[in-house]
């Protein structure tokens, strides 16, 4: 459109049947013996190429064994979207966090309340018996729900009662995509920042992460790939989609926020090369569509570069308990400012988005 926004439709839709009955094993654990060669270690060969470039360019030395073995499995995680100006803002003394002089008074709760029940989620473990091996830093997420805990760590994810009892997996995340075309990026791709979310307006759940063929060779484009579950089950049916990323840029750092009207995730992109950072993106799946899993749910998405350029780490509002917010009520997007990034003052800028 005119104003720089797109609407996209998937480029392809499947039902993915019960995930409690998907086989927790990867037949491609043993891929190493059987040469082959995965995604998964095609990207992490890229990536290594990718950081020994930069270290070169630094004039370092070639990563010993053990920073190999600690890589980032994303290293864009690494890139400053914001810049601290040199001379720029009075550092701490510049600004007061009012609720933290709130909490100073004597009447504040001093302990943090002892949680009812804490068990361990998914872990470096569940990705290496999936197959992927250990990576790092762990990308750590997840919801709650009336009966289940979903958390994703990751390459997988896996699926708890409300005891801390394992309802299902651990599974790649890939696997929630098999009800996509065989050839499809997010069917055949793990490349991972997972996002899950619970709609407690529906009492649906939301999984999502990306598919980046694109970056990983250089051109082209990457994808976003989205399950909701068909029921209030988590460990049950999902309707899946695959949309195309508009500009053919990297949809790094997915965040996901619940709205009455869609599904509303912040990027920030990059760059398919990975050399420079391209600014905040939106995007929105519409979401009645996708509660009813409809194979035509499109998403709206809109460049937030066009108004500011250093625009980056934006968070989507979310809904959490039962109570919807006022009717009409937009959705908003917040990220926080400060006068060491060259902005006017410190504080957090609100956009205001309604795609139609």
């Amino acid at each position: 459109y005119k104003n720089g926004t797109y609407s996209v439709v998937p480029s392809s839709f499947g039902i993915t049947g019960p995930v409690r009955d998907l086989p927790t094993s990867d037949p491609d654990a043993k891929r190493h013996i059987a040469k082959f060669v995965s995604p998964e270690d095609q990207r992490e060969k890229l990536r290594e190429q990718r950081i020994e470039e930069q270290r070169r360019a630094k004039g370092l030395p070639p990563m010993t064994e053990e920073e190999r073995e600690n890589m980032e499995i994303n290293f864009q995680n690494s890139e400053r979207v914001k810049t601290v100006l040199l001379g720029a803002g009075l550092g701490e003394s510049d600004f007061t966090d009012p609720l933290l002089q709130n909490n100073l008074k004597p009447n504040a709760p001093q302990v943090q309340p002892t949680p009812s029940l804490t068990f361990d989620g998914a872990s470096q473990v569940d990705n290496a018996a999936q197959g992927v091996g250990a990576v790092l830093p762990p990308d750590v997420n997840g919801d709650v729900g009336p009966n289940h805990y979903v958390s994703s760590v990751n390459l997988v994810y896996k699926i708890f009662n409300k005891t801390g009892t394992v309802a299902a997996g651990p599974f790649r995340t890939s696997a929630l995509f098999a009800g996509l075309p065989a050839a499809d990026p997010c069917r055949t791709r793990n490349d991972g920042d997972p996002v899950v979310v619970y709609d407690p307006l529906a009492d649906r759940w939301h999984i999502s992460q990306f598919a980046i063929p694109g970056f990983i060779a250089g051109s082209g484009n990457n994808f976003q790939c989205i399950a909701v579950s068909v029921t209030n089950d988590p460990t049950g049916a999902y309707y899946v989609w695959s949309y195309v990323y508009p500009g053919m840029v990297l949809n790094d750092y997915p965040k996901v926020g619940v709205w009455p009207d869609a599904y509303h995730m912040t990027f920030n992109q990059f760059n398919n090369a990975g050399t420079a950072f391209l600014g905040a993106g939106f995007l929105s799946q519409d979401r009645p569509k996708a509660l009813a899993g409809d194979p035509t749910a499109s998403v709206v998405y809109t460049n937030i570069n066009t108004i500011d350029p250093n625009a980056g780490g934006i968070l989507p509002a979310d809904v959490d308990g039962c109570l919807p917010p006022p009717v009409g009520m937009a959705e908003v997007m917040a990220e926080f400012r400060s006068d060491e990034f060259g902005d006017p003052l410190d504080a957090i800028r609100y956009y205001r988005w309604v795609p139609n």
